[in-house]
């Protein structure tokens, strides 16, 4: 699908784009249910909810499901080709894919600088006796007496 962290984001944002769109341009003004707002849930993806007195026209409405019922509001998706379910869904699998990218570059991160932990650690001890023949200088130019 995607090669890169770059153009994978901006997948993501493509689909978040058109989820927000498919809201506002066809399910909040064709409901006719108040208070229906846009969710992103953590089990579900992108989901539908509003409060439990719509309940009945939620179920009376065509490819709609409904996902779970709490005691003030009801979260519900559209299903069908072009559904909110498939939207969600490809939405889900595109944040999958992306924080598998990342983790796997990050590791790759962490590889490399953890090959610079060697090379650190040389130069501290080097800038360590390089700061002691410093001082050992310091005191020999700044001595009160010459010194042989």
């Amino acid at each position: 699908m995607c090669t890169g962290l770059g153009a994978l984001d901006e997948e993501i944002r493509k689909q978040e784009d058109t989820i927000k769109d498919l809201f506002a341009s066809d399910y909040e003004p064709n409901f006719g249910i108040k208070g229906l707002t846009l969710d992103r849930h953590t089990s579900y993806g992108y989901c539908l909810r509003c409060g439990l007195k719509e309940h009945n026209t939620v179920k009376r409405l065509p490819r709609c499901k409904v996902l779970k019922t709490l005691k003030n509001r009801v979260i519900f998706t559209t299903t069908g080709p072009d559904g909110l379910m498939e939207h969600a869904s490809n939405f889900k699998d595109l944040l999958a894919e992306y924080a598998e990218k990342q983790s796997a570059l990050v590791e790759q991160v962490l590889t490399v600088a953890k090959s610079y932990g060697v090379v650190i650690d040389q130069a501290t001890e080097l800038i360590a006796q390089l700061d002691v023949v410093s001082s050992l200088a310091h005191v020999a130019v700044n001595a009160p007496n010459e010194s042989v």
